[in-house]
């Protein structure tokens, strides 16, 4: 053989063994999953330090908009005594915040399915709704010539009540359901990096429509 042939089957040789190897590690790398390159007690607590710094991120804000309206009179054996009827309406903007726990995240205690983490969140919640008081505007207020005027203190009661009904319409329109939404993609997010699919559950035991905070008037 020529030294010009011996030279050649000495390079396809090498690149055979060469290829050969780069294949095989290549296959052990696809084989090396998360839990040999991270454990599982390192995982745990990269996502939970992650997600108590993204608290606010978290968190879904939303604005709303209000009408009360409010009507009494005094009554004698079921009969209104005429010239004290007191009514006003008034509208108002506030704030409503909701989202989940992040202090009662569950990550699962070992990988499944090779790449796979079960990590189970609290369902969202609303922590706190308030009125905007310097967006309230009275309107068509109206006392009987023998009715107690009417004052701040009824207009704030009745806004207080309203923030109730509100906050029980927010949820029946789906704002709990969007932040849940919220909180599943931010999860998502922290886990991708590390080459990881979430597999999420809520925690059908806790309140859907709790709140941790009182109403409050701003």
């Amino acid at each position: 053989m020529s030294t010009f042939w011996a030279t050649i089957a000495v390079l396809v040789f090498v690149t055979v063994l060469v290829g050969g190897g780069v294949v095989l590690f290549m296959r052990q790398r696809r084989v090396a999953l998360p839990q040999e390159e991270l454990s599982i007690q390192t995982v745990r607590a990269i996502i939970l330090t992650k997600l108590q710094n993204v608290r606010e991120l978290a968190m879904v804000r939303s604005n709303f908009q209000s009408v009360v309206h409010f009507e009494e009179a005094k009554k004698v054996f079921g009969h209104e005594v005429p010239g004290t009827i007191r009514k006003f309406m008034l509208s108002y903007t506030g704030t409503v915040v909701c989202g989940c726990d992040l202090n009662k995240v569950n990550v699962g205690n070992s990988f499944f399915n090779r790449n796979h983490l079960q990590i189970t969140l609290p369902q969202s919640r609303i922590f706190d709704i308030y009125p905007d008081l310097s967006t309230v505007k009275l309107h068509d207020q109206d006392s009987g010539i023998f009715a107690d005027d009417i004052k701040i203190e009824d207009q704030n009661r009745e806004i207080t009540a309203d923030l109730q009904e509100v906050k029980q319409r927010l949820i029946n329109e789906g704002i709990l359901l969007k932040s849940n939404d919220n909180v599943q993609q931010l999860v998502r997010s922290i886990t991708a990096p590390l080459g990881i699919e979430a597999v999420i559950a809520f925690d059908n035991t806790e309140q859907v429509n709790g709140q941790s905070e009182p109403l409050r008037l701003n």
